[in-house]
């Protein structure tokens, strides 16, 4: 006490004497005990950290946040939703509960937190996603089947001697593919022998992203070769036929290479296999007879007893390493041979490997006057500007023809030629990020939407309806808030320009998707001319609006329908419109879509509550790995899609038609 001032250090009680001199008599004083409280001094709030930031569709989310300064007055928060978007979002106490993909704004507020009588208040963004599909349990692998009737001297490499890139596993939720990495070095292969051998080829199994082995089962795979003896060997080492009379050696005609049969899944394929000579212009040149021909559709008929079995025929050229482009050969006299029940032709190399469908083959066979000549070699030079070249830099460039006589075959009549270049990513790159451009005849770059880098085999894979000039290239887009189980499918998408941003680098994934934004993605998928499309067939639709000729093409080929004559574009798509629009799209596409009978992988508790058109494309998307349930077992049919699902189910229906 300082005069008549009291100060304390610490809250508590403290007992004061008032004295009044004098005050009961002359010479005795007055005196009275008085305790007094004493409150802490008030200490404002000044921020709330630690909130989280995400939540899960379906489960509870418990909220927390820690008051700044520690030692505030009042520290108690109390939460509401101010803004729930479309996630449905409630608060109970302080428990937060989502039954749908958005974000949801909320608010937490301390009474009495700035002063008495003056609440603290903050805002805070979370995101609301599906839970990733629950991880699959390996069981087992498929062991490949066996690779048998190859050519003696065949090359020591798992494409020359067809191994399979990819392995059967077997799951508790269906089979799933997985690559494979095959140790030829380390097999008992002796390409110099000219005894016929069979030896055993171990391969290291990669798991996919969304299966666990928590059985330990081995991730090795073997396959069981066999290789010929070669033509006009006793499988000995006995002496010398005779004289060659020239003093030099002759090389053996393509014929004494025997035609080779594999077999993967429903398909059977002869393989052919050609030397190659390579030109001082880098090219290796190869022939194949109308005989070799053939015999290569004859083996394949022999074998394929199946009726459903699918024949093929591969020509394998055998080039030096010095090679930097082929050029493969075919008679005039053949062509019509493979398009006699031929579902391809492949034609591989060390450099690329090129395999016709059969319309392909049809258009070349239509359009043949003379022999047919498949070429693949790095282009003189292209009129690419600055600009393109620096996106290319020093990466493969290749330019495709095919030939007869004096005709360029460039496209083949609504039939598509699949692409596979060797590639080594540089450092650092994303595999998702790695595309390839067409160079139009004007030296303009052309994004390639269908391309896909297999990391088994280290090559760039895509399809294309046309021979050009192509590059691979790296195409580094990124988004600030992309960072979840959905990044590979964004990043793959939005490399290939089919996904895009919404502005300040960001992408908004758990943000609902329209149906009109759906529609845009896969006329971009498409990759069609779409300057045709310029009437609507809707009510609710304006010849000018930005989506029309998008909407149009996918009405008139059958992907979407309206409803009384309304097409609702601005409306947020749900699951089972969005697995529609897909398999009405792989339809369109000439994807098989089999899938769609029998029952799914996984079985839904929710299932009745999905429409009845609706059944096969959700049957088709569930049993194609396209699109799966929930954590609780349901599939969320009227569930509005978010453009993060949207974005895997997207990606995966492309690469699908890669393969």
């Amino acid at each position: 006490i300082s005069g008549n001032t009291l100060s304390a250090a610490n809250a508590g009680t403290v007992t004061v004497t008032a004295t009044i001199t004098d005050g009961t008599a002359v010479g005795t004083n007055y005196k009275k005990d008085f305790t007094i409280a004493v409150s802490a001094a008030f200490i404002p709030v000044t921020g709330i950290s630690g909130v989280p930031t995400t939540a899960t569709v379906g489960k509870d989310l418990t909220l927390s946040g820690a008051v700044a300064p520690a030692g505030a007055t009042n520290q108690t928060i109390v939460w509401s939703v101010k803004d729930a978007g479309t996630t449905g979002a409630t608060i109970s106490g302080n428990s937060l509960y989502a039954i749908s993909e958005d974000t949801v704004v909320i608010t937490a507020t301390i009474i009495n937190g700035k002063a008495v009588g003056t609440n603290y208040s903050e805002d805070f963004t979370i995101t609301v996603s599906m839970e990733p599909p629950a991880d699959k349990i390996l069981l087992s692998i498929v062991a490949p089947t066996a690779i048998t009737g190859l050519t003696n001297g065949t090359a020591k490499t798992a494409a020359a001697l067809g191994l399979p890139s990819t392995v059967t596993l077997v799951t508790d939720n269906g089979n799933v593919g997985a690559n494979v990495t095959w140790d030829v070095d380390s097999c008992a292969y002796i390409r110099s022998l000219t005894e016929a051998q069979t030896f055993t080829v171990n391969g290291t199994v990669i798991l996919p992203a969304g299966v666990v082995n928590t059985n330990g089962v081995n991730l090795t795979s073997s396959i069981n070769v066999t290789v010929n003896m070669a033509s006009g060997s006793s499988g000995g080492s006995g002496g010398s036929g005779g004289s060659s009379g020239g003093g030099g050696s002759t090389p053996a005609p393509a014929d004494n290479n025997p035609v080779a049969i594999t077999k993967y899944g429903d398909t059977t394929t002869a393989v052919q296999t050609v030397s190659a000579t390579t030109g001082l212009n880098g090219v290796a040149t190869a022939s194949v007879t109308k005989e070799q021909i053939a015999n290569m559709v004859k083996a394949v008929d022999d074998k394929a007893t199946d009726q459903k079995a699918q024949t093929a025929l591969q020509i394998k050229v055998d080039s030096d390493s010095a090679a930097t482009g082929i050029s493969v050969v075919i008679p005039q006299g053949a062509a019509s041979m493979l398009t006699n029940g031929v579902s391809s032709l492949t034609i591989s190399s060390p450099i690329v490997t090129v395999t016709f469908d059969d319309k392909a083959l049809a258009a070349i066979n239509k359009n043949t006057n003379g022999d047919i000549t498949v070429t693949a070699r790095k282009p003189a030079n292209t009129a690419l500007s600055d600009e393109d070249k620096a996106i290319i830099g020093n990466k493969p460039v290749y330019d495709l023809k095919v030939s007869s006589g004096s005709t360029s075959i460039s496209t083949f009549g609504g039939g598509t030629a699949k692409v596979s270049i060797p590639y080594k990513p540089a450092a650092g790159e994303d595999i998702n990020k790695i595309v390839v451009y067409y160079i139009s005849n004007s030296g303009k770059l052309n994004m390639v939407p269908g391309c896909v880098y297999d990391a088994s085999t280290r090559t760039v894979t895509f399809r294309t309806t046309h021979f050009s000039s192509y590059a691979i290239a790296y195409n580094d887009v990124s988004f600030s808030d992309v960072s979840g189980w959905y990044v590979d499918y964004v990043s793959y998408l939005a490399a290939r320009g089919i996904l895009s941003g919404a502005g300040d680098g960001k992408f908004v994934p758990g943000k609902n998707i329209t149906r009109a934004e759906f529609i845009a993605i896969l006329a971009k998928l498409s990759d069609n001319d779409l300057s045709g499309y310029t009437t609507s067939s809707f009510s609710d639709i304006a010849a000018n609006a930005w989506y029309s000729a998008e909407v149009q093409w996918a009405y008139e080929n059958g992907i979407t329908s309206g409803y009384n004559d309304n097409f609702y574009p601005q409306a947020a798509i749900t699951r089972e419109q969005m697995a529609a629009m897909l398999y009405h799209y792989a339809k369109y596409a000439g994807m098989d879509v089999s899938g769609d009978e029998g029952t799914s992988d996984r079985e839904f508790s929710d299932a009745a509550s999905i429409s009845n058109w609706a059944v096969s494309p959700v049957r088709w998307a569930v049993n194609s790995g396209i699109v799966s349930g929930n954590s609780i077992g349901t599939f969320a049919p009227k569930a509005y899609a978010t453009k993060a699902q949207a974005a895997k189910m997207i990606a995966i229906l492309l690469q699908n038609t890669i393969k």
